[in-house]
């Protein structure tokens, strides 16, 4: 009796044995199963509406734009000033287009020094940039986007048939307003000799002064946590 006891106790000990090792390597491979499962997605959450308006028409200038030319431009506001628009992004450039309370995409100006008065006296307090060569250059091939959306906006188009006013160096970090103490007579005297008129030809010539008027596009540099998008 003591022996069927035994071995009843040690098979009851081997089934027992069996069926915890079972248990625990499947809830092993129930949490290795679940580890391996990449976590739910989020969906992405809709940017919030700042100014309707100006959404409406960024919305309906990229419908107007082909495929690959799409998602370039971003339309900013100063973010004390939502209502108005102040400036057109496209990639790293920002193009200013607020100035005295009214919206304007380009100025008409003959001489260097009102260009370096323009740019110092920006909007709200924020200074601004005459481009340089490279800068003008990629906005120009890239004025069949910007002019859509100029154009939505009732201001003036970029066109390849004007001269533009540039100063020219390799980047805008050489004509930072605070290598000038912010001065425009400094600045001027520092700059002049790089002052360029990029003529419709391409060709780049030193100005200072011109006979005729020539356009100026203004750039926003170092104040980008000022604005946000529509």
């Amino acid at each position: 009796m003591e022996t069927l006891l035994y071995l009843s106790l040690g098979l009851n000990l081997i089934l027992l044995t069996f069926l915890c090792r079972s248990y625990i390597r499947k809830k092993l491979q129930e949490h290795k199963t679940t580890r391996s499962q990449p976590a739910p997605e989020t969906p992405p959450q809709p940017r919030p509406i700042v100014n309707a308006q100006l959404r409406t028409i960024a919305e309906t200038c990229e419908a107007k734009l082909a495929e690959e030319d799409r998602g370039k431009v971003k339309l900013l506001v100063h973010y004390q000033d939502k209502e108005h628009l102040a400036i057109l992004q496209i990639g790293e450039l920002m193009i200013s287009l607020r100035r005295n309370n009214e919206n304007q995409s380009l100025f008409k100006i003959n001489s260097f020094m009102e260009a370096l008065t323009l740019a110092k006296y920006g909007y709200d307090g924020t200074a601004r940039y005459i481009p340089v060569p490279a800068e003008l250059e990629s906005i120009l091939a890239q004025r069949h986007i910007i002019n859509v959306y100029l154009e939505a906006l009732g201001l003036e188009k970029i066109s390849e048939k004007e001269d533009f006013w540039c100063v020219d160096t390799e980047t805008g970090w050489n004509t930072g307003w605070k290598r000038f103490n912010c001065d425009v007579n400094e600045a001027f005297s520092r700059l002049h000799c790089k002052s360029r008129v990029r003529t419709s030809e391409s060709n780049y010539l030193h100005q200072t002064e011109h006979e005729e008027f020539v356009n100026l596009l203004l750039l926003l540099k170092g104040w980008e946590y000022l604005f946000i998008e529509v």
